[in-house]
């Protein structure tokens, strides 16, 4: 069958949807810069709530050529410095892996990272503003103690993501004369997947600090949502369905003592990729972010509610399948359940001292308000399980 006809560039004229909000989305970046000038400790926090306002006057003013999906992706990841210091300030500045002034800067420039993955419309662009992320990232993990080779490991499958992924762009828009176009566009796909997918952090374990992990699930969903793109093409949806259900089952088989929130929602994310479901992929990012926020708080609570991530997050999980069992095929579907109970067999509905609504009325107010997020976000992905339309993109 003949080859799709692709971009002759590989950076398309429309990198980004409206010049007016790719220089608002900037914002993270401007704060690093005065962070590091002023050289002050304990001012991200405000500068974060800074930060939110200037995306919101972006998203609601300058938002033309930018889809719903797009612009919610870009909100729900601009509230992540605000969210990742609202629960730090309370146990002090140096509580935690991002104290002191270099680490109050690392959540915005990879939060700036992050944002241009979103923003931008070039696959090339997008995997270098990721990929540099990413390495922010496995760099300051790499500070701690004993997380050296763990970080070093992370940052290498995410920088082989990062060629394979700049690959796979070259050939599915330059293809070179002595290839045939459909061989190119072949093997491009495959590189393209192989390399999202490494950089989407698929199958490996999350960073040892939750609130590494809170800057981690925009490196991953921009990744997938590139991957959502890339749906359009036969070959690469069957590729990332079957990617993402080994994943998932590598995930659960070699989980340890904690459930791999993470891992486990970027796997789902890679399933909603391939079948386009883009209400999945979103609820999915919303619910990563509210429950690596939950750990953030649980890391600091007592020992016993350090399972209320994943019991909050069950809901989402259960609305996300439903969005996934009208498309998936019997076979994977059943592989997709399976996969999930080996993880889950052990996560409790209640706290074995609390129940009900005692426990609901001993937890504090930001808790309460975390887990009644994630149950109206359960709710909405309920009354939104027809909406699945991927806006008009170029891979």
């Amino acid at each position: 069958m003949p080859a799709t006809t692709l971009p002759h560039s590989v950076i398309p004229s429309g990198i980004f949807p409206s010049p007016g909000l790719f220089t608002l989305l900037c914002w993270p970046f401007l704060v690093t810069w005065v962070l590091w000038v002023s050289e002050r400790a304990g001012r991200a926090q405000e500068m974060a709530y800074v930060g939110v306002v200037i995306s919101a006057l972006g998203l609601l003013g300058c938002s033309h050529g930018l889809a719903l999906s797009e612009g919610i992706a870009l909100a729900l990841e601009s509230c992540v410095p605000a969210l990742l210091f609202m629960q730090l300030h309370p146990h002090g500045e140096g509580r935690g892996r991002l104290g002191g002034r270099e680490g109050e800067r690392l959540p915005f420039l990879v939060v700036g990272c992050v944002l241009m993955g979103f923003c931008l419309r070039s696959m090339l662009a997008v995997t270098i503003v990721i990929g540099a992320g990413s390495v922010l990232l496995a760099w300051w993990d790499g500070r701690a103690v004993r997380r050296a080779f763990p970080a070093w490991m992370m940052a290498r499958l995410r920088l082989c993501g990062v060629v394979l992924s700049a690959l796979g762009a070259v050939l599915l828009h330059g293809v070179p004369s002595e290839v045939t176009p459909e061989a190119a566009q072949n093997l491009g796909i495959v590189l393209s997947v192989l390399g999202l997918a490494m950089m989407a952090g698929l199958g490996s374990a999350a960073t040892a600090a939750p609130e590494l992990d809170m800057l981690d699930v925009g490196l991953r969903f921009a990744a997938l949502a590139v991957m959502a793109h890339l749906a359009v093409y036969p070959l690469a949806r069957h590729l990332m369905l079957l990617s993402g259900l080994i994943a998932l089952f590598i995930t659960m088989v070699g989980r340890g003592a904690v459930f791999p929130l993470l891992p486990c929602l970027t796997g789902l994310g890679v399933v909603a990729a391939a079948t386009g479901q883009e209400t999945a992929l979103l609820l999915l990012q919303a619910g990563a972010l509210l429950g690596t926020v939950l750990r953030v708080r649980a890391s600091f609570a007592p020992k016993e509610d350090n399972t209320l991530p994943e019991r909050a997050i069950l809901p989402v999980i259960l609305v996300v399948l439903l969005h996934l069992g009208h498309v998936l095929p019997l076979g994977a579907l059943v592989i997709l359940l399976l996969c999930l109970a080996l993880g889950m067999h052990d996560v409790r509905l209640a706290s074995p001292s609390h129940h009900g609504w005692r426990f609901w009325v001993e937890q504090d107010q930001q808790t309460r308000l975390l887990v009644g997020a994630l149950m109206m976000l359960a709710f909405v992905g309920v009354c939104l399980s027809g909406w699945n339309n991927v806006p008009g993109w170029r891979v």
